[in-house]
């Protein structure tokens, strides 16, 4: 076979797979795969190269194929470096924590990732005291930080600034929930100017994904059968369906387990003073588990 050709074909190959999987980046089980095809295809690469360059070539530049060899030579160390990152990130949340939460909490992704939940406590913004939250999360090729501020006493969400890498692109948003009309909108920014913006309209107040475990922590005498209708900004009915131990890195616990109906997530709260969620499951077009690793509070002097 002509080795240009060769080169060609392995190029192309490894950038269909980085096209492929960008567009998924979101979905856990797939970032798994994408990192197992990658290495793969890196050794199948290399062993290619290795066959080439005992292969006298007087003008490598000039040759048909020669210009997605470089290109390979090119994503080569930027992938590596990828891997590298993230495998680095990914052994520990530590690495994204502030010292300052008065409460942390650091959870595993399953199967691949981290997040980190940190209650900054209260906060003046807007001329108002608010509850501050930060919560970071990163897999392979994505990295989420939300700045969340919201009511200390509904803890339902009243600004949220949500800083994105994906595959080193920088995206930019915020979330505004006008309570009083039940709405949300939603911008996106790109070098400082707007860029998109998106409006929805629900039927009570609207609810945010990663604070609504949280708010669980606040309803007084839980009981099976206890429901609550929420919105993000579709509607759900949330319901305490049982009562269960449950085992997680940090531990086992005795956990209140609701469900949702339509059926798109699960949360497992521990049946003691803290109500710690310790588990969070996502059964939607892409499917996560959170589960917790470690749990600190920070006593006040």
């Amino acid at each position: 076979m002509d080795t240009a050709e060769g080169r060609g074909r392995c190029t192309r190959r490894f950038a269909q797979n980085v096209r492929k999987n960008v567009k998924s980046l979101l979905n856990p089980e797939m970032t798994v795969r994408y990192t197992a095809r990658i290495a793969i295809q890196s050794a199948r690469t290399k062993a290619v190269k290795n066959r080439v360059d005992i292969m006298p070539m007087r003008k490598p530049l000039r040759t048909p194929g020669a210009f997605p060899y470089m290109l390979k030579k090119t994503l080569q160390p930027v992938t590596f470096l990828l891997l590298i990152i993230s495998v680095n990130f990914l052994t520990s949340g530590q690495a994204i924590a502030s010292g300052q939460a008065r409460e942390t909490i650091f959870y595993k992704i399953s199967p691949i990732g981290v997040s980190v939940y940190q209650d900054m406590g209260l906060v003046e913004f807007r001329g108002r005291k608010t509850n501050l939250v930060i919560f970071k999360t990163q897999v392979t090729g994505f990295k989420d930080t939300e700045t969340i501020y919201s009511d200390p006493e509904t803890r339902f969400p009243l600004w949220i600034e949500r800083d994105l890498l994906i595959w080193l692109k920088k995206e930019y948003l915020t979330e505004e929930y006008v309570k009083d009309e039940n709405r949300l909108i939603i911008t996106k920014f790109k070098n400082g100017r707007k860029t998109e913006e998106h409006q929805f309209k629900g039927s009570g107040p609207i609810h945010n994904a990663v604070l609504l475990p949280f708010s669980l922590r606040k309803i007084p005498d839980l009981r099976i059968g206890w429901s609550y209708k929420i919105r993000i900004p579709n509607e759900f009915k949330v319901k305490l369906v049982s009562i269960e131990d449950v085992t997680v890195p940090a531990g086992k616990f005795k956990a209140y387990h609701f469900t949702s109906t339509p059926h798109k997530f699960e949360i497992w709260l521990s049946v003691d003073k803290l109500r710690l969620p310790v588990k969070i499951k996502g059964a939607g077009g892409y499917p996560y588990t959170l589960v917790m690793k470690e749990y600190i509070i920070r006593r006040e002097k």
